[in-house]
């Protein structure tokens, strides 16, 4: 489905119109007035289409860009942004590179200014977290479509948004919340399901980083990791007649961690408790100490990736995705939990058993969230 959509995408953002409107110069723009909006700077830009790239502030602290090419096509992409956001970010542009096809595009950093794996910008301010849960898309798009309107004299044929991971959340926060700003959606990957992942993310690393004054060493290994996958495979690898290191349906496979724990006597090739607990709290999903389950687990498959696999996310290394924090699940999992959630740098998931975790992010889930079906209103 996702394929598909992103084929329509394609289709889409390759109609041209039969002919463009031009706005050859960015004069004017700078003295633009609208509602809390403060413009900081227009750039008369060339490339990688001659266009005005507008930069703002709305309100106290939501910065964006907007920009706006010589020759438009009387459309407006507007991008998500990945992870906790933090910069000027458009996934329109990165994944479909919508300027150069004569769009008129925008993004945002949706309110503050971290790196894309820190949370502490969301401690005790609640504003910051609203903005980046659903406000700032929506009044960034706002603001863009009223600086088009002045710009071209008209109001946009077609708006888009496009986003994936958080951007993705971003979308079905826009389809569900504000039908009306865009026309076509596209949500990659999302991550709806804000504090679920969350869950997942604390309680994979909770066996895999134990103890959190130690975060130089995880419990799996990467030869652990290899020997895993090529256990798996050596399973379900040929199912679907064709032994090509692929799983055609990795639901679909009964492979069994257990067959690698290591026998009386035995360490080598094998696994031991802690490692396959490790493993099994990816395969198996968050469950409180009271067996509530909170999310899904993950699928077989990407077990001896690095980068957007295992690796990356869900095992890491010493700072591998920066000083203090060894993986993405990691950085989101504390971050969440503790500058969202509980609003306490010093929080710990040691002992911890998730028992009120339901109760604890109901503000949380209200917030970020994208998880309705009612998509009615934007139908």
């Amino acid at each position: 489905m996702f394929q598909l959509r992103r084929l329509a995408l394609v289709l889409t953002l390759t109609l041209p119109l039969s002919t463009p409107l031009l706005a050859a110069d960015c004069e004017g723009l700078e003295e633009l007035l609208l509602p809390d909006v403060t413009i900081t700077e227009v750039t008369d830009l060339e490339k990688p289409k001659p266009h005005c790239k507008v930069e703002g502030r709305i309100s106290h602290s939501i910065g964006f860009t907007v920009w706006l090419p010589h020759e438009w096509n009387g459309r407006f992409a507007m991008g998500g942004q990945g992870g906790f956001a933090g910069a000027v970010d458009n996934q329109a542009e990165a994944f479909g590179q919508v300027l150069s096809k004569g769009y008129a595009t925008a993004g945002t950093d949706t309110g503050h200014q971290a790196n894309g794996l820190d949370g502490s910008w969301a401690l005790h301010d609640l504003e910051a977290i609203a903005n980046y849960g659903h406000v700032a898309i929506h009044r960034v798009t706002e603001v863009s479509k009223a600086m088009i309107a002045a710009h071209y004299d008209k109001s946009p044929e077609t708006s888009f948004f496009l986003g994936c991971s958080n951007g993705g959340r971003q979308a079905l926060q826009e389809a569900q919340r504000y039908p009306d700003d865009f026309d076509v959606i596209l949500a990659g990957a999302p991550a709806l399901d804000f504090d679920g992942l969350a869950a997942a993310f604390l309680y994979i690393t909770q066996r895999m980083y134990p103890d959190m004054e130690d975060l130089s060493t995880p419990v799996v290994t990467r030869e652990d990791r290899t020997l895993l996958r090529q256990a798996i495979l050596d399973r379900c690898d040929g199912r679907d007649d064709l032994e090509d290191q692929i799983l055609a349906d990795p639901n679909a496979c009964d492979f069994d961690t257990a067959s690698l724990a290591c026998g009386e006597g035995t360490s080598e090739g094998c696994l031991t408790p802690q490692k396959l607990a490790a493993i099994d709290a990816i395969y198996d999903g968050p469950r409180s100490a009271n067996g509530e389950p909170l999310h899904v687990g993950f699928p077989f498959g990407a077990e001896d990736v690095e980068l957007n696999g295992w690796g990356s996310w869900l095992v890491g290394r010493e700072n591998g995705a920066g000083p203090g924090v060894p993986n993405a699940a990691f950085g989101f999992g504390t971050g969440l939990a503790k500058y969202f959630v509980y609003q306490r740098p010093e929080w710990s998931y040691e002992g911890y058993g998730f028992e009120t975790w339901g109760k604890d992010t109901l503000a949380v889930q209200k917030t970020l969230n994208a998880d309705s079906p009612d998509l009615d209103a934007f139908r």
